[in-house]
C-alpha cells in the first residue's frame, strides 16, 4: 500500500500545473470555489503582506481571470463543477497531488533531522462560500490535506442568503459539516447580516465588507508573528491558543480618546457579520496590545484589561504582547484571539440548524485523533504526530 509519505516522494513537481511563487510564507490564505477565489482576491488586492495567498477553483475560466499567481485547477476539465457538491470532491482528490505540493512549499525538498519532508505552511486559512459546487466539495478535502500535515488550520465560510433556497442552504450546511472535523478553528460569516447592517450599501461593496472577515483575522495572525513587541508573543503562542480551539474569536479593535482600550476590546469581540461568540466558556486568550511610542498606554488603562479578563473563569490560559506600531498615533490596538477549546468548532446556531436537517454535528477531529489502519500504515500522519511536542496532542 502507498503511504503518504510514498506519494509525497514520487511527486515529480516539475510535471504539476502548480508553481509556488519564490517567497515562503509560513501562513497561506486560500480561496476554494467562486466565492472564496473572490476573497482571496480582494485581500490581495488590498495589498496585504505576510501570506501567500493561493486559488483553487474547478472552473479554469475563472482562474485565468484571478490576479492571484499561485493557482491550482482541480479536476480535468476546467468547466466547474455545476453546483454539485460530490462532483467537486472528486476534482480536488485527484488534485492532492497539487494540493500537497503547494501546502509542503518545499520546492528544494529539504528534510527534517528525521528524514522526512518538511512542511513549511505552519497554518493555513482556508476560505469557501458555501451552498455551492466548488466551495462546499473541494474545502473539506483541502482542510484534510492540512490536517494531515499537521498544519494550524482555520476555516472562514459563509451561508446563503435567507432570499436562496432551502436546498442551498442544506447543501451549505453538510459543507460545513464535512469541513469541520478537519479544523482548529471555524468562523461562519452571516450574509444576511450584511442587509441588516449595511442596508444602504450595493451587492458588490457588501460582498467586499464579508472579505473583511478574512482580512482582519488573517492581518491579525500576521501582525503577531512578524512584528517583536517589547513584551513578544509569537507563532508558538497562536498555535498554543488556536490549536482544537474550537469556537473562536479572531479579530481586532481600535479607539482613541477615554476609555479607549475597553472600546477596542469591545470592537474586537463583536463581529457582527459572524455568529455569537461564546465567550462564557471561554478557555484561552491571547491578547495583542498595540500603541505609538509617543501614545503609550498608562498603567491606569490596564485596569481595563483587567475588567474584561475579570469577565471569564480564573483558570483561563491567557498570553499577552505590546508592541509599538506609529501609524496608530493616538488610538490603541487591541488583537484579540480567544477559544473554547470544546468538542466542535461549529457555532450554536449552525448547530441547531444541522440537527433540524437531520445532519450529523461534528466535532473537531484534531481534539482527539482516532487513527484509522489506513492512519497506521501512513509514514506521514505518525511521523507529524511524532514531531508534535507532546502537550500539543489531543
Amino acid at each position: 500500500m502507498m503511504t503518504s509519505q510514498d506519494l509525497l516522494n514520487d511527486i515529480n513537481f516539475e510535471n504539476l500545473n502548480y508553481k509556488m511563487t519564490a517567497k515562503h510564507n509560513i501562513i497561506k490564505v486560500i480561496g476554494v470555489g467562486g466565492g472564496g477565489c473572490n476573497a482571496v482576491a480582494n485581500m490581495y488586492n488590498e495589498g496585504v503582506e505576510g501570506v501567500t495567498f493561493v486559488v483553487c477553483n474547478t472552473d479554469d475560466q475563472a482562474l485565468q481571470n484571478s490576479p492571484i499567481p499561485n493557482q491550482i485547477l482541480m479536476g480535468d476539465a476546467g468547466l466547474g463543477a455545476g453546483n454539485d457538491p460530490e462532483k467537486a470532491r472528486l476534482a480536488a482528490e485527484s488534485s492532492l497531488e497539487e494540493i500537497t505540493k503547494m501546502l509542503v512549499d518545499n520546492p528544494d525538498e529539504t528534510t527534517n533531522k528525521d528524514g522526512s519532508l518538511k512542511v513549511n505552511t505552519h497554518m493555513a486559512f482556508i476560505t469557501a462560500g458555501m451552498g455551492g459546487g466548488t466551495g462546499t466539495g473541494a474545502a473539506p478535502v483541502i482542510a484534510e490535506a492540512c490536517q494531515k500535515l499537521g498544519i494550524l488550520t482555520v476555516g472562514i465560510v459563509t451561508i446563503p442568503f435567507d432570499f436562496e433556497p432551502r436546498k442551498k442552504m442544506r447543501q451549505a450546511l453538510d459543507g460545513i459539516a464535512k469541513m469541520s472535523p478537519y479544523l482548529d478553528s471555524l468562523l461562519v460569516i452571516r450574509n444576511d447580516q450584511i442587509r441588516v447592517i449595511f442596508p444602504d450599501s450595493n451587492f458588490a461593496d457588501s460582498m467586499k465588507i464579508a472579505d473583511s472577515v478574512l482580512a482582519s483575522a488573517a492581518t491579525s495572525i500576521v501582525e503577531i508573528i512578524t512584528k517583536h513587541g517589547y513584551i513578544n508573543v509569537d507563532f508558538a503562542d497562536v498555535y498554543t491558543t488556536l490549536k482544537n480551539g474550537g469556537r473562536t474569536i479572531m479579530n481586532f479593535g481600535q479607539a482613541s480618546g477615554e476609555h479607549r482600550v475597553a472600546r477596542a476590546i469591545h470592537e474586537a469581540m463583536n463581529t457582527p457579520l459572524l455568529f455569537e461568540y461564546d465567550a462564557k466558556n471561554t478557555k484561552k486568550v491571547l491578547l495583542a496590545l498595540y500603541t505609538s511610542h509617543t501614545n503609550q498606554i498608562i498603567m491606569e488603562e490596564t485596569r481595563e484589561i483587567k475588567d474584561f479578563m475579570e469577565t471569564f473563569d480564573d483558570e483561563i490560559d491567557f498570553i499577552w504582547g505590546a508592541f509599538y506600531d506609529d501609524s496608530l498615533g493616538d488610538e490603541v490596538k487591541i488583537t484579540l484571539l480567544a477559544t473554547c477549546s470544546d468538542e466542535s468548532v461549529v457555532p450554536r446556531e449552525i448547530e441547531t440548524l444541522l440537527d433540524k436537517d437531520g445532519l450529523p454535528v461534528p466535532t473537531t477531529g484534531s481534539k482527539n485523533r482516532v487513527l484509522s489502519i489506513a492512519d497506521l500504515d501512513d509514514e506521514l500522519v505518525l511521523k507529524t504526530i511524532q514531531n508534535e511536542p507532546a502537550y500539543q496532542r489531543g
